[in-house]
Protein backbone atom coordinates (compact mmCIF):
# COMPACT_ATOMS: atom_id res chain seq x y z
CA UNK A 1 0.00 0.00 0.00
CA UNK A 2 2.85 2.41 0.84
CA UNK A 3 5.41 0.99 -1.57
CA UNK A 4 4.94 3.75 -4.17
CA UNK A 5 5.39 6.47 -1.52
CA UNK A 6 8.52 4.83 -0.12
CA UNK A 7 9.93 4.26 -3.60
CA UNK A 8 9.39 7.92 -4.44
CA UNK A 9 11.05 9.27 -1.28
CA UNK A 10 14.01 6.96 -1.67
CA UNK A 11 14.92 8.62 -4.96
CA UNK A 12 13.44 12.14 -4.84
CA UNK A 13 12.72 14.82 -2.26
CA UNK A 14 9.66 16.11 -4.12
CA UNK A 15 7.17 15.22 -6.85
CA UNK A 16 7.76 18.40 -8.84
CA UNK A 17 8.93 16.78 -12.07
CA UNK A 18 6.79 13.65 -11.74
CA UNK A 19 4.11 13.19 -14.39
CA UNK A 20 0.67 14.29 -13.13
CA UNK A 21 2.16 16.50 -10.42
CA UNK A 22 0.02 19.61 -10.03
CA UNK A 23 1.90 22.56 -8.57
CA UNK A 24 -0.35 25.26 -7.14
CA UNK A 25 0.90 28.77 -6.51
CA UNK A 26 0.08 30.21 -3.10
CA UNK A 27 1.79 33.50 -2.20
CA UNK A 28 3.58 35.73 -4.68
CA UNK A 29 2.75 39.24 -3.47
CA UNK A 30 4.40 40.29 -0.21
CA UNK A 31 3.71 44.02 -0.60
CA UNK A 32 1.49 43.92 2.51
CA UNK A 33 3.91 41.67 4.43
CA UNK A 34 4.31 37.93 4.89
CA UNK A 35 1.56 37.50 7.50
CA UNK A 36 -1.12 39.14 5.34
CA UNK A 37 0.06 37.28 2.23
CA UNK A 38 -0.05 33.89 3.94
CA UNK A 39 -3.33 34.52 5.73
CA UNK A 40 -4.93 35.60 2.46
CA UNK A 41 -4.21 32.29 0.71
CA UNK A 42 -4.28 29.81 3.63
CA UNK A 43 -7.81 28.73 2.65
CA UNK A 44 -6.48 27.02 -0.50
CA UNK A 45 -4.24 24.31 1.02
CA UNK A 46 -6.91 23.75 3.68
CA UNK A 47 -9.50 23.21 0.94
CA UNK A 48 -7.19 20.82 -0.93
CA UNK A 49 -6.53 18.78 2.22
CA UNK A 50 -10.25 18.64 2.97
CA UNK A 51 -10.91 17.38 -0.58
CA UNK A 52 -8.18 14.75 -0.46
CA UNK A 53 -9.13 13.30 2.92
CA UNK A 54 -12.87 13.97 3.25
CA UNK A 55 -13.79 10.30 2.75
CA UNK A 56 -10.99 8.95 4.92
CA UNK A 57 -11.05 8.11 8.60
CA UNK A 58 -7.26 7.94 8.74
CA UNK A 59 -4.46 9.62 6.87
CA UNK A 60 -0.75 9.00 6.48
CA UNK A 61 1.88 11.60 7.29
CA UNK A 62 5.52 11.44 6.33
CA UNK A 63 7.96 13.49 8.40
CA UNK A 64 11.43 14.22 7.04
CA UNK A 65 13.97 13.98 9.86
CA UNK A 66 17.44 15.37 9.05
CA UNK A 67 20.46 13.64 10.54
CA UNK A 68 21.63 16.98 11.85
CA UNK A 69 19.11 19.41 13.30
CA UNK A 70 16.22 20.01 15.62
CA UNK A 71 13.14 17.79 15.51
CA UNK A 72 9.75 19.41 16.08
CA UNK A 73 7.61 18.23 18.98
CA UNK A 74 4.81 16.92 16.81
CA UNK A 75 2.45 16.39 19.74
CA UNK A 76 1.34 20.04 19.55
CA UNK A 77 -0.55 19.16 16.36
CA UNK A 78 -2.38 16.24 17.96
CA UNK A 79 -5.62 16.26 19.93
CA UNK A 80 -4.61 12.88 21.32
CA UNK A 81 -1.20 11.27 21.04
CA UNK A 82 -2.34 8.35 18.93
CA UNK A 83 0.20 7.94 16.18
CA UNK A 84 0.48 4.53 14.58
CA UNK A 85 3.97 3.84 13.28
CA UNK A 86 4.05 2.42 9.75
CA UNK A 87 7.65 2.58 8.62
CA UNK A 88 10.97 4.36 9.00
CA UNK A 89 13.70 4.41 6.40
CA UNK A 90 16.78 6.35 5.40
CA UNK A 91 17.25 8.18 2.09
CA UNK A 92 19.88 10.23 0.31
CA UNK A 93 17.26 12.10 -1.72
CA UNK A 94 17.41 15.15 0.53
CA UNK A 95 21.20 15.55 0.39
CA UNK A 96 20.84 18.93 -1.32
CA UNK A 97 18.97 20.25 1.71
CA UNK A 98 20.47 18.46 4.70
CA UNK A 99 23.89 17.11 5.63
CA UNK A 100 24.20 13.35 5.83
CA UNK A 101 21.40 10.89 5.36
CA UNK A 102 17.80 11.76 6.08
CA UNK A 103 15.23 9.67 7.89
CA UNK A 104 11.60 9.42 6.82
CA UNK A 105 9.05 8.52 9.46
CA UNK A 106 5.68 7.32 8.18
CA UNK A 107 2.74 7.08 10.51
CA UNK A 108 -1.03 6.97 10.30
CA UNK A 109 -3.41 8.95 12.42
CA UNK A 110 -7.16 9.23 12.79
CA UNK A 111 -8.13 12.44 11.03
CA UNK A 112 -10.20 13.54 14.01
CA UNK A 113 -7.11 13.35 16.24
CA UNK A 114 -5.09 15.82 14.15
CA UNK A 115 -5.25 19.60 14.20
CA UNK A 116 -5.01 19.62 10.41
CA UNK A 117 -5.48 23.36 9.87
CA UNK A 118 -2.92 24.13 12.59
CA UNK A 119 -0.38 21.85 10.89
CA UNK A 120 -1.09 23.36 7.47
CA UNK A 121 -0.62 26.86 8.87
CA UNK A 122 2.70 25.83 10.43
CA UNK A 123 3.86 24.49 7.04
CA UNK A 124 2.90 27.75 5.35
CA UNK A 125 4.87 29.75 7.92
CA UNK A 126 7.94 27.50 7.83
CA UNK A 127 10.10 30.39 6.56
CA UNK A 128 8.28 33.12 8.52
CA UNK A 129 7.28 31.59 11.87
CA UNK A 130 9.04 34.46 13.66
CA UNK A 131 6.69 36.93 11.94
CA UNK A 132 3.63 35.55 13.70
CA UNK A 133 4.15 34.35 17.29
CA UNK A 134 0.70 32.72 17.30
CA UNK A 135 1.78 30.14 14.73
CA UNK A 136 3.46 26.95 16.02
CA UNK A 137 6.85 26.24 14.52
CA UNK A 138 7.56 23.22 12.38
CA UNK A 139 11.04 22.72 10.98
CA UNK A 140 10.59 19.43 9.11
CA UNK A 141 9.05 18.81 5.72
CA UNK A 142 5.67 17.12 5.98
CA UNK A 143 3.97 14.96 3.36
CA UNK A 144 0.27 14.14 3.60
CA UNK A 145 -0.72 10.90 1.88
CA UNK A 146 -3.99 9.16 1.07
CA UNK A 147 -3.06 5.51 0.38
CA UNK A 148 -6.56 4.61 -0.85
CA UNK A 149 -6.25 7.16 -3.67
CA UNK A 150 -2.44 6.94 -3.97
CA UNK A 151 -2.50 10.70 -3.60
CA UNK A 152 0.22 12.86 -2.06
CA UNK A 153 -0.15 16.45 -0.86
CA UNK A 154 2.91 18.50 0.05
CA UNK A 155 3.07 22.16 1.11
CA UNK A 156 6.69 23.03 0.45
CA UNK A 157 6.36 26.51 2.00
CA UNK A 158 4.26 29.67 1.67
CA UNK A 159 4.92 29.85 -2.09
CA UNK A 160 3.14 26.72 -3.17
CA UNK A 161 2.06 23.12 -2.82
CA UNK A 162 2.00 19.93 -4.87
CA UNK A 163 -0.78 17.43 -5.48
CA UNK A 164 0.43 14.20 -7.06
CA UNK A 165 -0.87 10.81 -7.98
CA UNK A 166 0.62 8.31 -10.45
CA UNK A 167 -2.98 7.70 -11.57
CA UNK A 168 -4.09 10.14 -14.28
CA UNK A 169 -7.80 10.01 -13.47
CA UNK A 170 -7.17 10.71 -9.80
CA UNK A 171 -4.88 13.64 -10.56
CA UNK A 172 -7.25 14.97 -13.24
CA UNK A 173 -9.97 15.65 -10.67
CA UNK A 174 -7.68 18.07 -8.80
CA UNK A 175 -6.34 19.51 -12.06
CA UNK A 176 -9.88 20.45 -13.07
CA UNK A 177 -10.87 21.79 -9.68
CA UNK A 178 -7.76 23.88 -8.94
CA UNK A 179 -6.44 24.75 -12.39
CA UNK A 180 -6.89 28.49 -11.77
CA UNK A 181 -4.11 28.25 -9.15
CA UNK A 182 -1.58 26.24 -11.18
CA UNK A 183 1.80 27.92 -11.26
CA UNK A 184 2.04 29.71 -14.62
CA UNK A 185 5.62 28.53 -15.14
CA UNK A 186 4.43 24.90 -15.19
CA UNK A 187 0.98 25.38 -16.69
CA UNK A 188 1.81 24.35 -20.27
CA UNK A 189 3.37 21.04 -19.22
CA UNK A 190 0.64 20.26 -16.70
CA UNK A 191 -2.12 21.12 -19.20
CA UNK A 192 -0.54 18.77 -21.75
CA UNK A 193 -0.93 15.77 -19.43
CA UNK A 194 -4.68 16.23 -19.05
CA UNK A 195 -5.85 17.84 -22.27
CA UNK A 196 -4.23 15.64 -24.90
CA UNK A 197 -6.60 13.09 -26.46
Amino acid sequence: MFDELKELLLKKHHTYREKYNIRLELTNDFSMGAVDAINKISWLPRAVAADIFHDEKTLTIGIVIPEQGHVTRFQKFLKRNRLHHIDHFVTDAFSGYYEGTTGILLFSIDRQDLYMNKLITACLYSDFYGSNPLVPKISERIFFYNPAKKLLFHIYDDRGCDIWSPDKETAAFYYQKYQAYILDYDRQEIDSWFTKA
